[in-house]
């Protein structure tokens, strides 16, 4: 797996709430791993992270691409349910 970052070197995960362009709250809900079938039906050979963000109540759902090839500038690493990785609910660590 090749990992993608935020600005602040947090690595993306699945499930991550963030905070994204204009400020607008979100979640990442899927990572498309560089060179794979998925990276290629999306036309991003390099990968990217799929995010949904909230637009006052409609969610709308983006494909981003790091413009550096490793993280972004404009989404911000909100909070992440701890045990997140392994699939368990046992609360959120917050970045303050």
């Amino acid at each position: 797996m090749c990992p993608f970052y935020y600005f602040d070197s947090t690595e993306v995960k699945v499930g991550d709430q963030v905070i994204g362009p204009e400020g607008r709250m979100g979640r990442v809900d899927e990572i498309i791993e560089p060179g794979t079938p998925e990276s290629k039906s999306y036309s991003c050979p390099d990968g990217g992270v799929f995010f949904t963000f909230d637009w006052d109540g409609i969610e709308s759902t983006e494909l981003m691409t790091p413009p550096d090839g490793e993280c972004w500038e404009d989404v911000e690493f909100k909070c992440r349910k701890r045990g997140q990785e392994e699939g368990i609910d046992i609360g959120s660590t917050n970045k303050q």
